[in-house]
């Protein structure tokens, strides 16, 4: 046999050039292949530059803040080895790339951090959304344990379902959000924004911050403080609108609706059955003691999300728009 030839590293950079910034999984491939195409990657400094590119172009944030000097390599290796051949039709390769489309619609100079937080704005007014703002579609899978787990944290108990709505192996360590980090690190609208408001049943709201853009983990996190609640008959006597909430819970359970609040007792339950699929914009507004900078809430699928509420009654009134394929 001959000697092998290896080949020059000209021709292995430009194999390498050829991969696309948004191809993560390629990449992340070819740089462990072989510590001279790792080498190709630059010094450490030049290797974080390029995976924080990599990482922003296909839609990966930070939910739990700053990056220290190695974080994005890091980032996008738990992503890909663990999470990179996930089978689940809103993760792995699929998420990947569907957070790819969103995020060049930006027309961004460079996938930075810089530039994106110059990108991320408090969007108040809808007249001010683009036409290409989206929900992820992630949240139609997202949920919680059907029952409280004693001393159970966020990252025990939000679970990546696959079935939309399926508690049949929800024990499943691997079905846990926490386990599934492309899904849980994609950011939760497009374009990112630096808070949501997430708005469930009885008008009750939550604003979600992360200057760095609000991820699916971020939103998960902070509806997970008030799961137990309990829903209550008495808790809607002022709320007449409620009923469309009862009305639907009727309708799922082929019950009457005044049994509907017999079959959904806390908003665990509520969050089980009733996701977040749609988003509207609300402007700068007070209503008592709450004051409001506006921006994107998230709504539910429940019939209520899709009522217009009417102006000079609540100041949370808007278009209520759907996630895509929602």
């Amino acid at each position: 046999m001959g000697k092998e030839v290896p080949l020059p590293p000209e021709l292995l950079h430009l194999i390498k050039e050829e991969i696309p910034l948004t191809d993560l999984r390629s990449h992340v491939c070819f740089f462990k292949a072989s510590p001279v195409f790792a080498a190709l990657y630059g010094d450490v400094t030049r290797q974080e530059r390029f995976w924080e590119r990599a990482c922003l172009s296909v839609g990966l944030g930070a939910p739990d803040g700053d990056a220290d000097e190695e974080y994005w390599k890091a980032v996008a290796f738990e992503c890909i080895e663990k999470d990179g051949w996930c089978k689940h039709s809103q993760c792995g390769v699929n998420r990947l790339q569907w957070n790819a489309e969103q995020m060049q619609a930006l027309n961004l100079p460079d996938f930075t951090w810089t530039a994106l937080r110059e990108s991320i704005q408090s969007v108040v007014r809808l007249e001010d959304c683009p036409d290409n703002f989206a929900i992820s579609p992630l949240f139609e899978y997202v949920s919680f344990h059907y029952t409280s787990t004693c001393g159970a944290t966020p990252k025990q108990d939000v679970l990546l379902d696959y079935r939309n709505g399926n508690v049949e192996d929800e024990e499943n360590p691997a079905n846990l959000l926490c386990n599934h980090p492309i899904a849980s690190r994609s950011f939760a609208v497009f374009p990112p924004v630096d808070h949501v408001w997430v708005l469930d049943i009885g008008y009750e709201s939550k604003e979600i911050q992360n200057v760095d853009g609000v991820t699916v983990s971020n939103v998960m996190d902070g509806i997970w403080k008030r799961m137990d609640r309990d829903i209550t008959a008495e808790g809607f006597a002022d709320k007449p609108r409620e009923c469309d909430l009862q009305e639907a819970i009727g309708e799922l359970f082929k019950v009457d609706p005044s049994a509907a609040l017999k079959r959904v007792k806390s908003e665990r339950e509520f969050f089980y059955y009733f996701r977040l699929n749609g988003f509207s914009f609300e402007e700068w507004w007070t209503w008592g003691d709450m004051v409001s900078k506006g921006g994107p809430w998230l709504l539910t699928n429940h019939r209520l999300a899709r009522i217009s509420r009417p102006k000079g009654t609540d100041p949370r009134k808007c278009e209520t728009i759907a996630a895509p394929g929602g």
